[in-house]
């Protein structure tokens, strides 16, 4: 696709891009570059406020983040992890609550938590949890 074309209109439901995103919470850089999108287009589509980067690599669209909650906005990020973190992890605390359809108040919602036995990513917190007979510690 041509740098600077029009792209992701709203009248244009149809639109792969749309679809992926309705489905999986985000589309991916590489799921645009693989329908023929390049690194301009998604810059201008930035820029004109079209996409939201909601991490490294993975984008909503701005009607829609607009549109969203503070709750709705936070499952977008923790969609989009799961979609970009390699290696086993799982939802926990605040993030699991919300995914399980719990109301929680004054939570940090900028941050996605999930317990992981490997690295840490800037926008998420690791949580370990160490078993010992039949309790629970968090180290």
């Amino acid at each position: 696709m041509q740098s600077g074309q029009r792209w992701g209109n709203r009248e244009h439901m149809d639109d792969p891009l749309r679809i992926i995103a309705a489905h999986e919470g985000v589309f991916l850089r590489s799921e645009a570059i693989g329908m023929g999108y390049d690194d301009n287009s998604l810059r201008q589509s930035l820029h004109a406020g079209v996409i939201v980067r909601v991490r490294h690599g993975c984008y909503c669209f701005a009607d829609v983040w607009r549109a969203s909650s503070r709750v709705q906005k936070h499952l977008i990020l923790a969609r989009a992890v799961a979609r970009t973190t390699p290696g086993a992890f799982a939802f926990s605390h605040t993030t699991a609550l919300l995914l399980h359809g719990v109301a929680v108040c004054g939570a940090d919602l900028t941050r996605v938590d999930v317990t992981v036995s490997t690295r840490v990513l800037p926008d998420f917190r690791r949580m370990f949890i160490i078993m010992s007979g039949s309790s629970l510690r968090r180290m």
